[in-house]
């Protein structure tokens, strides 16, 4: 099964705890991020796939991809932040920054933002 996983260290405590109590519905992720999850694999449209969405190697639970779409940065707004369990852009910014995308500005990057809902 296709999956999304996150950890802690990215996260901080209060987007984790988002995470686990189900909040959160997006995620921000890279291509490459994405073929090896299995998410983008040539294969077609991934909207409607099942994933197992993973939090620090444990399974949380199954979602079903709603959108994924290629992004930069200039086009993420508060509502990105929220749905992926961030309370601003600057948090989001920081998760980011964590997750590897700092080596050069953000806007650089191609990104993609992954839209779920739990089942």
């Amino acid at each position: 099964m296709k999956r999304l996983s996150f950890t802690t260290g990215v996260l901080r405590k209060k987007a984790a705890g988002r995470l686990r109590n189900k909040q959160v519905t997006q995620s921000i992720r890279s291509t490459k991020l994405l073929m090896l999850s299995g998410i983008l694999n040539g294969s077609g449209s991934p909207v409607g796939d099942e994933i197992e969405i993973i939090l620090d190697g444990q399974v949380l639970g199954i979602a079903e991809i709603q959108a994924v779409d290629e992004t930069q940065w200039s086009q993420i707004e508060l509502g990105d932040a929220k749905r992926g369990g961030f309370d601003s852009r600057f948090e989001l910014a920081y998760a980011l920054r964590r997750a590897g995308f700092r080596f050069k500005d953000l806007e650089e990057y191609n990104l993609y933002r992954v839209l779920f809902s739990w089942l």
